[in-house]
């Protein structure tokens, strides 16, 4: 006869539109922001992948992000590695963007993705800086939730995929 209420990323509809309701209820939750908005001012990955696809749509965001690589790094084949990934039913979408999906996540070298995302997010969203004052609470509200009683935890620096990282950098994240 319990539950525990979670809530990731640190996104200011937590604040906005979340806190209102706990308090009504007199509940607590926990919220697990990302650090590196706070940290260095950057969206992380996957939010990036999750802006641009609402923007331009699912299968429509393969094809941007092949287009991007092969100018920054035309000799990795990521074609190939996108159309070769296998695909998880196990999530919504069309068979083409979990293909992407898997292969950013598990066999497009890290440092290109982040590259290749950095790119696409400056192309089709604008400034990071701007976008993580609209969309992410404060670290003042952080404190504030913190001092009204609820737990604050990390939900890792970067929100990157720990499996395919190293121990050291898991420890890190």
């Amino acid at each position: 006869n319990s539950f525990l209420l979670t809530f990731d990323d640190g996104l200011i509809d937590h604040w906005e539109r979340v806190l209102p309701v706990l308090e009504k209820h007199d509940l607590k939750a926990v919220f697990a922001p990302i650090g590196d908005p706070y940290v260095n001012s950057r969206v992380p990955f996957v939010q990036k992948n999750q802006v641009i696809r609402g923007r331009v749509g699912e299968d429509r965001l393969p094809d941007l992000f092949i287009e991007t690589a092969q100018r920054i790094a035309p000799d990795v084949e990521v074609r190939r590695l996108i159309e070769q990934a296998s695909v998880s039913k196990a999530y919504p979408g069309s068979e083409t963007y979990l293909k992407y999906k898997h292969a950013i996540n598990s066999t497009i070298p890290w440092e290109l993705g982040t590259e290749v995302m950095d790119s696409l997010f400056s192309d089709i969203i604008g400034d990071e800086e701007a976008f993580i004052s609209e969309q992410y609470m404060t670290a003042r509200q952080i404190v504030e939730l913190r001092a009204m009683g609820h737990t604050i935890a990390s939900h890792t620096m970067r929100h990157v995929s720990l499996p395919r990282l190293s121990r050291a950098q898991q420890v890190e994240e």
